[in-house]
């Protein structure tokens, strides 16, 4: 007998929480329970085998090179936000437009690049605080900015 084995009743007594006390298996039941869950010989021969826990395997260092090579070209260097007509004008319109932010008379290019870059990097690393306000700016644009 097991140590418990004297609270469990043998006979239901008739009270409400009968289905609640589990009642002791017979030796036939517990026989049959386990002839039931014996596992297959299928079961058994893929349980011998080893098992294999494969890693994704990394990428070559030329692919890395690769990959890091074609991120690149696609950036824009720093120093063409100011040298390139193009491109500073881009950065004007959206300080203007945006921060409400114009170029001082003393002013150089390259400096007001760093004021724009300083505040991308405000929009892009202050989630909270700095990119919802700018999703916030761009949903309520008018369509002329």
């Amino acid at each position: 007998m097991g140590m418990f084995d004297d609270l469990i009743p043998t006979k239901t007594s008739g009270g409400m929480f009968d289905d609640l006390i589990p009642a002791k298996p017979t030796p036939q039941q517990i026989e049959a329970m386990a002839a039931q869950s014996l596992p297959t010989e299928a079961e058994l021969k893929a349980a011998e085998k080893p098992a294999i826990i494969t890693k994704a395997p990394m990428p070559s260092k030329a692919k890395i090179e690769e990959a890091t090579k074609k991120e690149l070209e696609s950036k824009i260097p720093f120093d063409q936000l100011y040298k390139n007509p193009e491109l500073f004008g881009v950065v004007k319109d959206y300080m203007r437009v945006s921060r409400n932010i114009e170029q001082g008379k003393n002013e150089t290019d390259e400096d007001f690049v760093k004021k724009y870059m300083a505040t991308m990097r405000d929009v892009e690393f202050n989630t909270f605080l700095g990119a919802l306000p700018e999703l916030n700016r761009i949903k309520n644009a008018k369509q002329q900015d």
